[in-house]
């Protein structure tokens, strides 16, 4: 069984597809609040990808994408 390092907390959360937004949102929120924190996304198309950080970015939640679509630059 594979397994994260103790430094790594892993969370999963499985939500209706009209909830994962406000849900992400409000966890983001919730672990900024704490101190400066560093998460991974992923996302099972490359448009939710973009999407996502758009959203992020309108929520003023700082966010960086990446996916194969992308450039090497703004890799």
């Amino acid at each position: 069984e594979l397994q994260a390092p103790p430094t790594i907390t892993q969370t999963f959360e499985f939500a209706q597809m009209r909830d994962r937004s406000p849900r992400l949102i409000e966890l983001l929120r919730q672990w900024m609040a704490a101190g400066p924190v560093k998460v991974l996304i992923f996302c099972e198309k490359k448009m939710s990808v973009d999407y996502l950080q758009d959203m992020l970015y309108a929520e003023r939640i700082h966010a960086h994408s990446l996916h194969g679509d992308k450039s090497q630059a703004h890799r």
